[in-house]
């Protein structure tokens, strides 16, 4: 997997599209950026600070590979704990 093999900014970008469509489910809206999601998704009580803060560093974290500012720091268990997140909701 993607992950094993180290290419991580692969798994990061892939990892926020699949957030981003699971909020869009849950939140049953469809215009509305990632950043809004998430704070509309904490706000409901659904998810503690902690995951909240470790969603927009996900977002950060795939913004910059994206349009290549490389200006987030992640490691191999960041990615894995923001996996956690994300397929627990």
């Amino acid at each position: 997997n993607a992950l094993s093999d180290g290419k991580l900014e692969y798994v990061i970008v892939n990892l926020t599209i699949v957030l981003e469509k699971k909020l869009k489910n849950i939140l049953a809206e469809q215009n509305i950026d990632l950043k809004d999601m998430i704070d509309k998704f904490h706000s409901n009580g659904t998810m503690s600070d902690f995951d909240c803060k470790m969603l927009h560093n996900l977002r950060k974290a795939r913004n910059g590979i994206v349009h290549q500012s490389g200006k987030f720091y992640y490691t191999k268990p960041i990615v894995k704990e923001w996996m956690e997140i994300v397929y627990s909701l």
